[in-house]
């Protein structure tokens, strides 16, 4: 049975054919290298034979409004529909070939993808070099693009409690959430300008997993991605991104949701995260995991043990999109208590980690260490998150080296850590309760 905390597992847009895709870790350190243009390239030996993973990510910019995120999101969804090469058809025929494409999007990035077999490697990455080199904006792939995202959304509102969760992590980092009217009025020139200034090769990292020819990887990322360049003249470079940025005062945001009847309640408090590239984030990581982290965490043990309270009690912070932190509890609707007691139990929770006497014993310590550590290492049973996760830290900044220092950083955290990120990033936060007309255990 899932839990709420896989269902926030969903936002990072992992499909099960990525899961199916399961192999033993690699030992081997990723091969970073660029290519004459500046791509960057991450290569990952394995010794098994298998299927390779093989991804670009294409660092972008924060949007402004709106409608430019309209048309990031717009650009991003369409990049498959057709390149000046390749028609929809044509394009569509040739991926499915090599196992099929995917994109994943975040607020600073979008990956495509493709888990293909060692024969299929050269036609996956010419695919994957036409949509981010020659992709055709032209009026049937935009709306394609927005018929898809408007789907998405739409989906996304039904479900309650990732509605509460878009809402509170949206009010928390002020990301924008364009609408159906501002995705229908994303033009084909917004499209191919946003393109043409975003998708070059300073923002670009290619990442390949798996027992690849690694010599033949580059000489095929090198033949496809010659004429790979910027606009002549151009300048155009992608900062960080102000997401997870720490606010200058406290604040306490309560979001209303519609009146409604059902069976199960879900109450949702988000709250202020470093982004990854804070030194703080390490620390950030055991602080959320000694506050709701399994069921040793103070959280499932103060509102689900003592107080009980809820199916489903925890906190989560979502690494890929770089979402802030999301407290969590659901419980069925006709029980007491009510909304209001509920989450004044998670602000109150979240308000005793800031507390000056706060404490946190060695042995809480060591266990929220080596669960989060633990719990970081277990992604990499995949194949698409050995490759994913070097490729995204360099993306974002941070570099692909994060990927094996980060559990090492996490032991590293001390006591005096988990007070000073605690009376740094708890004091802005976002709450929301909302009722699903669903049977408890159906979101499951």
């Amino acid at each position: 049975m899932k839990t709420v905390r896989m269902q926030i597992w969903r936002i990072a847009g992992v499909t099960a054919m990525i899961c199916a895709c399961t192999q033993v870790a690699s030992q081997n350190a990723p091969d970073f290298s660029r290519l004459s243009d500046g791509v960057r390239v991450i290569q990952t030996r394995e010794p098994n034979g298998g299927p390779l993973a093989i991804a670009a990510f294409v660092r972008q910019p924060s949007a402004q409004s709106a409608s430019g995120e309209a048309i990031r999101e717009e650009v991003n969804s369409a990049l498959f529909f057709g390149s000046t090469h390749l028609s929809y058809d044509a394009a569509l025929e040739a991926a499915g070939k090599v196992g099929g494409l995917q994109t994943i999007q975040s607020p600073d990035w979008v990956c495509i993808y493709c888990i293909t077999s060692q024969s299929n490697y050269r036609d996956a990455i010419y695919l994957i070099c036409e949509s981010i080199k020659n992709a055709d904006f032209n009026p049937d792939a935009l709306e394609k693009a927005r018929t898809q995202l408007i789907r998405s959304r739409e989906a996304r509102t039904a479900d309650p409690f990732l509605s509460a969760y878009d809402s509170v992590t949206g009010a928390i980092t002020g990301r924008f959430s364009p609408d159906s009217v501002q995705l229908r009025h994303v033009t084909q020139q917004q499209a191919a300008e946003y393109h043409r200034k975003v998708f070059l090769p300073s923002n670009t990292v290619f990442c390949v997993c798996g027992a690849s020819d690694q010599t033949g990887v580059r000489k095929c990322l090198d033949n496809n991605l010659f004429d790979y360049e910027p606009p002549v003249g151009a300048k155009i470079t992608v900062g960080v991104n102000p997401h997870g940025s720490v606010s200058s005062e406290p604040k306490m945001l309560t979001l209303t949701a519609p009146p409604a009847t059902g069976a199960v309640s879900y109450a949702v408090v988000s709250v202020q995260t470093p982004p990854i590239s804070d030194p703080d984030y390490p620390a950030f990581v055991v602080l959320t995991t000694v506050f709701g982290g399994g069921h040793a965490s103070r959280m499932f043990q103060k509102i689900r043990e003592k107080a009980g309270i809820g199916y489903e009690v925890g906190a989560s912070c979502q690494m890929d999109q770089q979402d802030p932190m999301v407290a969590y509890v659901e419980w069925r609707s006709a029980a007491s208590p009510t909304h209001s007691q509920v989450l004044a139990q998670i602000h109150a929770a979240i308000d005793s980690l800031s507390d000056p006497k706060f404490e946190v014993t060695e042995a809480e310590l060591a266990r929220a260490k080596a669960f989060a550590r633990s719990q970081f290492q277990i992604r990499h049973e995949r194949l698409f998150d050995r490759m994913f996760l070097p490729g995204m830290f360099e993306a974002i900044g941070v570099g692909y080296a994060f990927d094996t220092a980060l559990p090492a950083r996490i032991l590293a955290v001390t006591q005096s850590d988990l007070k000073r990120v605690a009376a740094n990033f708890l004091g802005v936060r976002c709450s929301l309760s909302v009722i699903s007309g669903a049977v408890p255990g159906a979101l499951h």
